[in-house]
């Protein structure tokens, strides 16, 4: 789906390995979108995935999510903030929302409404309580022992 949607192609590449992943397929570039790079590779779980990218990447900040949150449409400025503001931050976080009971058209979310079963209103909210309410008091005390590793930003 991706090939065919992103019109994408195979390319070489090459990079300087700098963690050790699972073995790596192959690399696609869109001829759409030239700065979307997507990496095929052994599965090798989520921290594999991260590292195989981490190899990849050219400029610092680097910001990775879950594939079930949806951003706001300035979830990356604000993230970006607090390294432009002060080079001593080397990590940063957003408030991020499960897709679930959530409509997107083009890209932008259209509707929030609460999902319809029990276990996907149940993920909304875990997400509510740790994220947007645990967390945000947690920052403003100076105190967060973790961030989310659902929405996450790093200085490389």
């Amino acid at each position: 789906m991706l090939i065919e949607h992103f019109k994408l192609r195979r390319i070489d590449r090459v990079y300087k390995k700098h963690f050790a992943t699972q073995p790596i397929r192959g690399f696609y570039q869109s001829l759409e979108y030239p700065n979307l790079l997507i990496i095929d590779k052994e599965n090798g779980r989520r921290a594999d995935a991260i590292n195989a990218g981490l190899n990849l990447v050219r400029y610092p900040p680097v910001c990775q999510t879950d594939a079930d949150c949806v951003f706001e449409e300035d979830t990356l400025l604000r993230m970006a903030r607090p390294f432009l503001l002060n080079s001593n931050v080397i990590g940063a976080t957003a408030f991020i929302r499960p897709s679930n009971g959530i409509v997107v058209d083009q890209g932008k979310i259209v509707d929030r409404s609460l999902p319809k079963g029990w276990l996907p209103l149940f993920q909304v909210v875990e997400y509510l309580r740790s994220f947007q309410w645990a967390r945000a008091g947690l920052t403003r005390m100076k105190s967060m022992l973790c961030m989310p590793d659902s929405e996450s930003g790093f200085r490389g």
